[in-house]
C-alpha cells in the first residue's frame, strides 16, 4: 500500500434517529501513516460517526470504504470491574484470537508505555477513572491493526499520560498505522495531519 492510498474513505454519510438528523453530509478520507482528528461539540455526532465506521450502526445513506484491519476504542470503557487489569487484557486478547505468549508480551509493553505496571493485579474496580480509561485503550491496542479508531481515548488522562499517548501514536504512525482520534477538544493541533470538524451535521476541514 502506498503512502498516498486511502485506508478509509467516507462519502456523504447521513444518519438520523426518527426525525432527528444527527449527520447530514459527512465526507473525509485518510491515507496510510496519517493521524486525523474529528472534533465537535457534545451532540455533534462524533460517536455516532465512529459507530457507523466500525459497523455498530448503519447509515441512512452514504458510502464507507475501509481497506485495513480495524482497532476500536469506544468512548465508554468496556472492561470487567471484577477482573484485574492483567485478566482483562488476557480475556480480550484471547477473544481477539491472540496466543497467550503474545498477549503477555504486548500487555507488558502497553502497561509500561502507559505507566500502570504497578496496577497490573488490581481489580479494575479498585483503580482511578484515568487508569480505567488506560485499560480501555490498551485493550483496543492489543489486536494487529492498520487503522485505529479511537473515541475520546485520552479523557481522564493526566498530562503525563496524555503525552505518553501521543508519543506512542507517533511511533505507530511511523510504522504505517492510520489513526482517527475523536475528541470534543484538541489541545495541540500539530499532532494531526488533518482535523475535521462536525457542525450542524456537516463535516468541515479546519486543518489540512
Amino acid at each position: 500500500m502506498s503512502n498516498n492510498e486511502n485506508v478509509i474513505r467516507v462519502t456523504h454519510i447521513q444518519k438520523q434517529f426518527g426525525r432527528h438528523v444527527v449527520l447530514r453530509d459527512v465526507s473525509f478520507e485518510a491515507a496510510r501513516s496519517e493521524i486525523i482528528g474529528i472534533v465537535g461539540e457534545n451532540g455533534s455526532g462524533k460517536t455516532t460517526l465512529l459507530k457507523i465506521l466500525v459497523g455498530l450502526l448503519n447509515p441512512n445513506s452514504g458510502e464507507i470504504q475501509i481497506k485495513a484491519p480495524i482497532a476500536y476504542c469506544p468512548q465508554d470503557p468496556v472492561v470487567f470491574d471484577l477482573l484485574t487489569i492483567r485478566e482483562n487484557l488476557l480475556y480480550f486478547g484471547t477473544g481477539y484470537g491472540l496466543e497467550k505468549r503474545e498477549i503477555h508480551k504486548k500487555s507488558k509493553n502497553l502497561m509500561e508505555i502507559f505507566n500502570c505496571t504497578k496496577y497490573t493485579d488490581y481489580l479494575v474496580s479498585q483503580v482511578s477513572e484515568g487508569t480505567r480509561q488506560k485499560v480501555n485503550l490498551m485493550i483496543s491496542l492489543l489486536p494487529p491493526s492498520d487503522l485505529l479508531l479511537l473515541d475520546e481515548p485520552y479523557q481522564g488522562f493526566d498530562y503525563s499520560t496524555y503525552i505518553d499517548f501521543w508519543n506512542y501514536s507517533t511511533e505507530l504512525r511511523k510504522e504505517g498505522k492510520t489513526i482517527l482520534v475523536v475528541s470534543h477538544m484538541i489541545v495541540k493541533d500539530s499532532y494531526f495531519d488533518r482535523i475535521i470538524s462536525l457542525n450542524g451535521g456537516y463535516s468541515h476541514v479546519i486543518k489540512d
